[in-house]
């Protein structure tokens, strides 16, 4: 089983512009009032050259996983299709 993970009511929605990368979009951890907590960045959704955007997710060691956003989105909506939790059996 895995270890139990950190829960954060919402998320802070925060734009960056930078220099050598264009408009960026960092997701942080924030409070029931939609508050930053100032913790570092859980998501950054980024473009690349070619007009194609990418997610990167940090993992607990700081290490960076970067995977397509049209493959996350795909991901979402078959989750809030399929997935439940093991109640679901039972009804």
């Amino acid at each position: 089983m895995a270890a139990a993970a950190d829960v954060f009511p919402c998320v802070y929605l925060q734009f960056l512009g930078t220099a050598d990368q264009g408009l960026q979009l960092e997701v942080l951890p924030a409070d029931a009032n939609g508050q930053p907590l100032g913790v570092d960045t859980l998501i950054t959704v980024l473009g690349d050259g070619t007009d194609r955007l990418w997610v990167q997710l940090y993992d607990v060691a700081g290490n960076l996983v970067r995977i397509p956003l049209a493959d996350l989105e795909m991901a979402i909506e078959s989750a809030k299709a399929e997935v439940h939790g093991e109640a679901w059996y039972e009804r």
